[in-house]
């Protein structure tokens, strides 16, 4: 009787790390790396104020743009005038361009008590993804770093543990196939 190797098959975490090593990995390049090299500006929606259209939560992908370009509807990130230079950025809807000029205000809201500077530039949003930036300001949802952590951490021991179980399998299918047959006498 001829004996052939069976290949052994790679163990779950082999399978597994590139999958999750694609499923951190090209988030992160598509929400850090492409904005970059496409010359958008990232920022993070803390505020209610757009409401629906743009919740607070939402990761918003920017461009400079000269302030004559800005028109009414257009949503742009901005300090408000007087404010410190450390001040929070704020995501607001314009409303009205003025020679004096422009005027935002919050969706449902009255129009903001600041008017921005009608030459220089603006940070248009062009695109916005709902609850990604829920982690940069945990500050007001701690929850979300816990749940950040203990979802892909979980995910890690329920692999280990059923590659675990599986070489304990094989083990004892080993140990059994190499005792020797019993017999009666």
């Amino acid at each position: 009787m001829e004996l052939t190797p069976v290949l052994a098959r790679p163990s779950l975490m082999g399978r597994l790390w590139p999958l999750v090593a694609v499923a951190v990995f090209a988030p992160l390049a598509l929400l850090v790396v492409l904005p970059s090299v496409l010359g958008l500006q990232r920022y993070v929606v803390t505020s209610d104020a757009l409401g629906n259209s743009v919740p607070r939560g939402s990761l918003t992908f920017a461009e400079s743009v000269p302030a004559p370009d800005i028109e009414v509807g257009d949503v742009i990130t901005f300090r408000p005038p007087g404010t410190p230079a450390d001040a929070p950025y704020v995501t607001r809807r314009v409303v009205r361009d003025t020679p004096d000029g422009i005027l935002t205000s919050g969706d449902g809201t009255g129009t903001d008590p600041w008017v921005l500077s009608p030459t220089g530039r603006h940070s248009r949003v062009v695109a916005h993804i709902p609850y990604v930036g829920y982690p940069f300001i945990a500050g007001v949802r701690p929850t979300m770093w816990v749940m950040l952590v203990s979802v892909p951490m979980l995910a890690v021991l329920l692999a280990v543990g059923a590659d675990v179980g599986r070489a304990r399998q094989r083990r004892r299918i080993t140990r059994h196939r190499d005792e020797p047959p019993v017999t009666d006498s």
